[in-house]
C-alpha cells in the first residue's frame, strides 16, 4: 500500500506503472490520502457475485480513502462554492469530484463510491482488507496501521492496466494483541440507539476506544458534520480571521 503521509515509503510501493503514480499524486492535493493496489481477481473471489467487477482478474483496482488531511481542503471548497454546500450530499460530491480529475487521460473501466446503492455497490471494507490498507475490526470498524480507524474509505477504481506483479497482502487483523475494547463501546452505542441530535457521541466512542491512532483524531467539526449531520459546519465564517476557520479553541485531533 502506498501511504502517502510515510516519509520513507518503500520505493516499490505505488510507482510502478506511470498512471498509479499520477492517481496518487493527484489525488493527495485533494485530501484523498490513502491508495492502495489490487487485483481484480483478488477481490472478486473474496465477495459475492452481487458486489464483484465486471473486469478481467488481471486488471489493477484502487482503493481510494482519506485521513483527516481531506478535512480542511473539503471544508475550503465548500467556504468558496455555493453549488457544493447546497448538495444533498457535499462530501460525497466533493469525493466525486476529485476524483473525476485525478482520473483524467487514464484508462478507467469503472469507478464504484463506498456511498454507491446496489447494484453499484462494492465491498470496499472487504477491498481495503486485501489490498491491506486496513484490517476489519471486531466492531466493523476499518482500522489502519498507523491511523487506526480514523480513516474514510471512498472508492473503489478499476484501470485497463496489470496489476504490479507481486502476491497480496491482506491487512494484518488489528485485534491482535488487543482487549478489543471497541466492543464494549460498540455495545453502549447500540444500546443507546441511533438518533443524530442525541446519542452520535456514543458511536463516536466506538473509535475513540481503539488504541491506535488517537493523535489522528478527526476534528470536532469533522465528527459533528458526520455523525451530528451538522452541516452548520461548512458555512463560511465571515468573523473568522482565517479562512477555512471558525472561531473558538481548536481541537487537538483536527484535520
Amino acid at each position: 500500500m502506498r501511504d502517502l503521509h510515510d516519509p520513507d515509503p518503500d520505493p516499490q510501493e505505488c510507482v510502478g506503472p506511470t498512471p498509479l503514480r499520477l492517481v496518487c499524486e493527484r489525488l493527495a492535493v485533494t485530501g484523498l490520502d490513502l491508495v492502495a493496489p489490487l487485483a481484480v481477481g483478488t477481490y472478486n473471489r473474496a465477495v459475492p457475485e452481487s458486489l464483484r467487477l465486471p473486469a478481467r482478474e488481471d486488471r489493477l483496482a484502487l482503493v481510494v480513502g482519506n485521513t483527516r488531511v481531506l478535512w480542511p481542503l473539503f471544508l475550503k471548497a465548500c467556504h468558496r462554492r455555493l453549488d457544493l454546500r447546497r448538495a444533498s450530499d457535499p462530501l460525497d460530491r466533493y469525493v466525486e469530484q476529485a476524483l473525476a480529475r485525478a482520473l483524467e487521460g487514464l484508462p478507467v473501466l469503472d469507478v464504484r463510491f463506498s456511498h454507491e446503492p446496489p447494484p453499484r455497490r462494492v465491498a470496499i471494507q472487504r477491498a481495503a482488507d486485501l489490498a491491506g490498507m486496513a484490517s476489519l475490526s471486531p466492531a466493523h470498524l476499518s482500522v489502519h496501521p498507523i491511523y487506526g480507524p480514523w480513516i474514510a474509505l471512498r472508492a473503489l477504481v478499476v484501470l485497463d492496466l496489470p496489476t504490479p506483479a507481486g502476491p497480496a497482502w491482506p491487512a494484518s487483523p488489528c485485534w491482535e494483541g488487543c482487549r478489543r475494547p471497541c466492543l464494549e463501546a460498540l455495545q453502549k452505542a447500540l444500546q443507546a440507539g441511533w438518533d443524530p441530535t442525541r446519542t452520535w457521541p456514543a458511536w463516536v466512542a466506538i473509535r475513540d476506544a481503539c488504541p491506535r491512532g488517537h493523535r489522528h483524531r478527526y476534528s470536532e467539526e469533522a465528527l459533528r458534520y458526520h455523525y451530528a449531520r451538522d452541516r452548520t459546519v461548512l458555512e463560511p465564517d465571515p468573523l473568522s480571521p482565517e479562512e477555512g476557520r471558525r472561531p473558538g479553541p481548536s481541537s487537538p485531533g483536527a484535520r
